[in-house]
Parts: structure tokens; C-alpha cells; sequence
């Protein structure tokens, strides 16, 4: 009896001694991941000039770190806190998403019946086509096709924006994936209609009432708002422009919109992150639903569900969106299967560059997400040529593009060369801008726009020999240049 009392104790003790060297393990290893953290995200701040960022790490489905880094405003010094308000950009689409799928779910939407059917015609006219149905060029059979589900896929055809009359489809609603926040607007007015909304109410403020319904105040998401309050101006960031500087004004949303007009914490938009990942608040089906692919992205395991990427990585699959208000850059990854992800927000328009680098330092694994074309841009382009032109100097990025040229014949696009040019003559650089322009001019010999831009670079700067001699090469090109032509005979002082 005392040898089986005494294996019974030394199993027991076993037992607790492994628990507990278990727990001093894990607190260990928690300790050793915090310190990482919050020493390796101050790095990657300081190499792509971010002055603010806040932080929510999601373990196990639930909140497991957040912490502000940096400044609000890099004159002012404030710091950012867990409280720190952001403008959360697109990050905006996956919470319109969910209140859709909820009012789906209670019958008052069907994402698959056509939206042209929730619309008087008055509205769609007014507020959407700008034009009559009737007009020609506009195909409004084939508008008819457009669902809730195609809009939050982004494959309803339409284009990114509209931009003219007109309105045009890219390709044939349902047959291909393209990133359409104009798309958003027609369901949002579907939304407002359904919801009994008169005219003189749509696309104001009502949809903040219902995301706070339906969203914020179920998930508990005390600081969110779809539109601007005055206590954010205490909590809330200045954005950071491209050579770091910043006016210190705030992005003022007055009306709600489903495309980019929330403000939130990152604390707050981890408890969203958290419900979609275990579909809280909506039935089952449906929250299957929002994470399964509804169509390919182009790229190798990119997809896109209801309202939000997805991608399928090594270590399982995810749910993705990336937010982009120019000077305010956001982040956010989730997934389901692991009960893990993260979201940051930051106030600088280089804060998606490290994106890949904060999703691999904390989550591990390969991400196909960051080679899709969206992220590809800020990962890539911004974070090897905006930045190095901007803010290492054009001296330096004018030594890397040359010595790239050697091996590529065409190491930066036309367009992107024009953004950093044209973001020089914003700050009056006039001679920098020349620089940029200098390298546009040869590289793409046909472009009338980049000889017209190298001209009114040296037009400011006071070199009228260099100005002319540039704005008659792009006549050359394009005679009928209206700008060029204007330019050159205010220089030379003809009428």
C-alpha cells in the first residue's frame, strides 16, 4: 500500500513538474517573442522613416499584445497609445462586408439577387451612373447582372473609378477579379434603400448608425466610428508625406462610407479580426461563406471572399486587407484555422513597405499575399524607389537607377518615375525634380508627357534654354499638346 501511495505521489509530482516547467517555458518564450517585437518593429520604423504605429497580435482568438510605437506628429512629439485613433482606409471594406452579410443573414438583403433591383432608377441615375439607363455606350443589361456577391468579390466589371461618361464595363460581370471601391458605392446605396433611407439621408451619416448597430457595439468596439468625431483630435494621428513631413492635419470623414471612412484602434479592429475569424454574428453558413474563395486573383494562391483577400500560405490559409489613405498605410492578417493574425496601423505613407517584414517576424511562414500586384507595389516599388529617391536623396537613387539600367533596361516605370518627380516640384525642388525627369525623358523616348515635365521643371527652376528645348521635344511627339504649346509661346513671348 505505501509502494503504490508513493508511485501515485511520484507520478503526481511528474505530472505537476512538467506543467509547471511547461508554464515557466512558455512565459519564457512569450517574454523572448515581446522582446523581438518591440525591438525589431522601432528598426523597421526608423529604415522606412515611419514616425507612429500601433499594434494587435492576435494568439489562441483573442488579443494577445498591442502596443503604440512612435510619434503622432513628428513636430509635436505626442506618442502613439493604445487609444491612438487612425483613419483606417480600406481596412473600412471588410466591416461594411460584415454588416451586408448581416443584414443578409436577417433577410433584408440577398447577396445574389441583382442590386438593380433594391434601387429606384431615380437613385441609381443620381447617385451612381451619373447619366439616364438609356444612355448610349451604357450597357444596363449587363449592369442588370451585378450582385451584392460580385461587388464584394470585386468582379463586377466595372472599373476602379469612374472616370467618365459613359460608365463602361472592363470585362463581363462575374468572369475576372478587379479592385473596385467604386463597386462599393452600389451596394452601399443598395443599402441605404433597403433600409428605408429618403434621398436627402443617402450617403451621409445613417450608415454609421447601422455599423454601429450591427458591428461596433455587438463586438464591442468602443473607439470605432465611420465618421470624423471632435475627441479624435486628441487621440487621433497626422499623416507623414513622403519626405517625412507633415502639415499636421487629419483626414476628416463628415459623411460614412463603405469604401474607407472608418476611424479605429488597432485594439478595436483586432476584436473585428477576432469575430470574423470564428464568425461571430453572423449563421454559419454565411461565415463560411465570407472565407471561401469566390475568385482567383491572378497571382498563385491569392483568392478573394466575401468583402476580403484571402490567400493559401504554407502554414494554412488567410484572410487579408491592406488600407491605403495616402499618408495613412494599414495592415491587417487573420486566420481562421489558426486562430492567429495581426493588424497595424500607421501614419506615414511609407507604413505598408514593411508589411511583409512585420506579417513574417510575427506570424512566420511564407505569405503569397505580398506577391500579388497590389502588395507588390508598396513592398517593392515604394519601399526600393520612392523611399531611396525621397528620402536617402536623388543623388543616391539617381546612382541606383543607373547602375539597375545596366542589367534592366526599364528598372522604374514611367508612371512611377512621374509620382516621385511630380512629389518634388510639390515642394518646389525644382532642380530635384529635373533629376527624376532627366531619367523619364530617355528611357521612354515616345512620351511627350516626360519631355512636358522635364521642361516645367527647368521652366521654375529659371533655366528657359533647357525649358524650351524640352517643351519643343514633346511637341515634336505630340503637335497637338495643348500644354506644351502654351508653355513654350509664353517663354519665347509670342501671342
Amino acid at each position: 500500500m505505501k509502494t503504490l501511495n508513493l508511485i501515485s505521489f511520484l507520478i503526481l509530482f511528474l505530472i505537476v513538474n512538467r506543467i509547471l516547467s511547461g508554464q515557466e517555458e512558455s512565459f519564457s518564450e512569450y517574454g523572448k517573442q515581446t522582446e523581438i517585437i518591440e525591438r525589431e518593429i522601432p528598426l523597421l520604423m526608423k529604415q522606412y522613416s515611419i514616425p507612429g504605429l500601433s499594434l494587435a497580435i492576435i494568439r489562441d482568438g483573442q488579443i494577445d499584445y498591442a502596443k503604440g510605437f512612435g510619434v503622432r506628429n513628428i513636430n509635436t512629439q505626442e506618442p502613439v497609445i493604445n487609444s491612438t485613433v487612425f483613419a483606417a482606409a480600406s481596412l473600412t471594406k471588410p466591416v461594411f462586408s460584415y454588416l451586408v452579410l448581416k443584414l443578409h443573414d436577417e433577410g433584408k438583403i440577398d447577396i445574389d439577387t441583382p442590386l438593380y433591383k433594391y434601387i429606384p432608377v431615380k437613385y441609381l441615375e443620381k447617385y451612381f451612373i451619373k447619366g439616364p439607363v438609356t444612355e448610349p455606350g451604357f450597357d444596363f443589361e449587363e449592369f442588370k447582372k451585378i450582385t451584392g456577391r460580385l461587388v464584394l468579390c470585386h468582379s463586377t466589371g466595372l472599373p476602379v473609378y469612374q472616370a467618365s461618361r459613359p460608365l463602361k464595363f472592363d470585362f463581363p460581370p462575374g468572369t475576372e477579379f478587379r479592385y473596385s471601391p467604386f463597386s462599393f458605392r452600389l451596394l452601399e446605396l443598395a443599402v441605404y434603400c433597403i433600409q428605408g433611407s429618403d434621398e436627402k439621408h443617402i450617403f451621409k451619416t445613417y450608415l454609421n448608425d447601422w455599423v454601429k448597430k450591427y458591428v461596433f457595439d455587438p463586438l464591442g468596439m468602443t473607439r470605432s466610428s465611420m465618421i470624423w468625431s471632435k475627441e479624435f483630435n486628441k487621440t487621433t494621428v497626422a499623416g507623414h508625406d513622403l519626405f517625412n513631413s507633415t502639415s499636421g492635419e487629419f483626414v476628416k470623414n463628415r459623411y460614412a462610407g463603405s469604401q474607407a471612412s472608418l476611424y479605429t484602434t488597432a485594439e478595436d479592429y483586432a476584436r473585428f479580426i477576432i469575430a470574423v475569424m470564428k464568425g461571430e454574428g453572423l449563421k454559419e453558413k454565411t461565415a463560411a461563406e465570407m472565407l471561401r474563395s469566390q475568385i482567383n486573383m491572378k497571382e498563385e494562391n491569392n483568392f478573394w471572399g466575401l468583402g476580403i483577400g484571402l490567400e493559401k500560405a504554407d502554414k494554412g490559409s488567410y484572410f487579408w486587407q491592406w488600407g491605403d489613405y495616402g499618408l495613412h498605410k494599414s495592415f491587417m492578417i487573420g486566420s481562421s484555422g489558426l486562430q492567429d493574425g495581426l493588424v497595424y496601423f500607421s501614419n506615414s505613407y511609407y507604413g505598408l513597405c514593411p508589411s511583409d517584414d512585420i506579417i513574417q517576424l510575427i506570424l512566420g511562414g511564407e505569405h503569397p499575399v505580398f506577391l500579388n500586384s497590389i502588395m507588390v507595389s508598396y513592398t517593392v516599388a515604394i519601399k526600393k524607389w520612392v523611399h531611396l529617391f525621397c528620402i536617402e536623396g536623388v543623388d543616391k537613387g539617381v546612382i541606383a537607377y543607373n547602375k539597375e539600367k545596366l542589367e534592366n533596361k526599364n528598372p522604374v516605370s514611367e508612371s512611377l518615375l512621374f509620382a516621385i518627380g511630380d512629389e518634388f516640384l510639390k515642394k518646389n525642388r525644382f532642380i530635384d525634380a529635373a533629376s527624376v525627369f532627366t531619367l523619364a525623358a530617355p528611357d521612354y523616348p515616345a512620351s511627350y508627357k516626360a519631355f512636358y515635365k522635364l521642361g516645367a521643371s527647368y521652366m521654375y527652376a529659371g533655366n528657359k534654354e533647357l525649358a524650351i528645348e524640352n517643351f519643343e521635344k514633346s511637341l515634336q511627339i505630340n503637335p497637338q499638346y495643348k500644354n506644351a504649346e502654351e508653355k513654350l509661346r509664353n517663354l519665347k513671348g509670342e501671342k
